[in-house]
This record gives C-alpha cells, structure tokens and sequence, in this order.
C-alpha cells in the first residue's frame, strides 16, 4: 500500500530525531487527529468521495490498522455500493468500513448490520461508533461455529433483519473451515431479490473456488472487478 504524502513526510521529520517509543505515540496522536477531520470530511463528501481521494488515504493512515484496512479499489466500491442502496445492508467482518457504511445509513435512513467473531475486535468497533455518534450499526459478536461442512457466523442475532439489499463480505478469515463459503448457504434467505454481494480478496483461489461453488447452487451474475486489490461484484437472483 502507498501511504499519503503526509505520512511519509510526518515519519521522515520525526525519525532521525526522536527515540521510537516517542514516535509510537506521536504517530498515534498524529493519526487521532487526521482521523477526526477525515471523518467529518467524509460525513461532507461521501456522496462524490471520487474528487476526494485525500480522505480515503487519510481515513486509512488515521484508523491505523493499515495491514487490515481495505486497499481503495474496494473501499471506494463499497462506498458506492452503499450510496445506491436502499437497506438494510449486512457486514461480514468489522473495521473501517462499518464506520463509513455507518454514515451513509445514517444519512440515508437504513441500518447496517456487522458480524465480527473476535470480541476485543468488536468492543474497539463499537467504541468508535459511540464516539463519533454512528447509531445505525448493529455489531453482533458472532462467534465462528461449526454447520455441515464448513465454519461460519453464528446467526442467531439476525433475526430481526430481512431483505438485506448489500453485502460485504471480508470475513470470516481464510483460514476458517470453508473460508466464506457459508454466507449464501446460511443467508440466502435473508437476501432482496436482486442484492449486491461484494466479495473481497477475489485475487485467492480459495474465493474463486467458492464463487463457482455458489454459481452451481445459485442464480448470480458474477463480475471481477478492481486493479490493485480484486474482489468480486454479485447480483444475487432469487428466481
């Protein structure tokens, strides 16, 4: 990934001169303070964020977990994705995004509704939802379980929601038993006629496996999209 210009000249000043421990922590206050502004340029700007790329760079530098952050390609189409939808949307997997998905439900009156199975993972989520006032987020700690023949979410919070019109699916881990495969066998129920899936890491076999494996069972219109970070854009068809 290619960090903004303002970080690298941030690391570059402080560097020679500062022992490290010193420069953790300023890098973190740094990174606070440029996250705050990037938020509220993005509550300002999400709807033509495309004349805007400084926020998304500065919206990765300052969440700071860079190695897990979608790259652009992907953060830019769900963005997207979520200004053309009607709600409410599904998360599979917390960061970022829940934040960003967060503003535009709450703009657009729709709810979003995020599975994460790491706990300390989904308490840092839900305090920064608190803090930035985000209130149309539901995080539900689902913790990895055992179907058939593969490890997915458990679901059994999701009761209150149907029709979901988007789905972004980062989550579960690829090391996790099926990967995520379970999303259409478990949710197919649950989803609009005509909904948005978007896969992440669409660059692995493991994913492509999967998509051929749902194309058999399901009726999708599957698109590869993105240039420095795949994933796959699917219209999910009930009939």
């Amino acid at each position: 990934m290619e960090f903004p210009n303002r970080t690298n000249s941030f690391i570059k000043f402080i560097k020679p001169i500062i022992p490290e421990i010193v420069r953790i922590k300023l890098r973190k206050i740094h990174q606070k303070r440029v996250f705050k502004k990037a938020i509220d340029d993005f509550r300002h700007n999400y709807i033509e964020i495309e004349k805007h790329p400084k926020i998304i760079n500065d919206l990765i530098y300052g969440w700071g977990n860079m190695g897990w952050s979608s790259f652009q390609d992907y953060t830019y189409a769900i963005i997207n994705a979520a200004k053309k939808s009607n709600g409410p949307i599904l998360e599979c997997g917390s960061g970022l995004s829940t934040l960003l998905l967060g503003i535009i439900a709450a703009d657009k009156g729709f709810d979003i509704c995020t599975l994460e199975h790491h706990v300390s993972w989904a308490n840092h989520v839900k305090k920064n939802l608190s803090h930035l006032n985000i209130n149309r987020v539901k995080v539900c700690v689902a913790p990895l379980q055992s179907y058939e023949n593969f490890q997915w979410y458990d679901i059994s919070g999701l009761d209150a929601f149907q029709d979901f019109s988007l789905v972004i699916c980062d989550g579960p881990p690829h090391d996790t038993q099926g990967g995520r495969y379970g999303l259409l066998p478990l949710m197919y129920l649950k989803l609009a006629d005509k909904s948005t899936i978007l896969l992440d890491d669409y660059i692995r076999e493991e994913e492509k496996s999967i998509v051929k494996e749902w194309q058999r069972k399901f009726n999708l219109e599957v698109t590869e999209c993105g240039q420095n970070d795949m994933y796959a854009h699917i219209i999910y068809n009930k009939n």
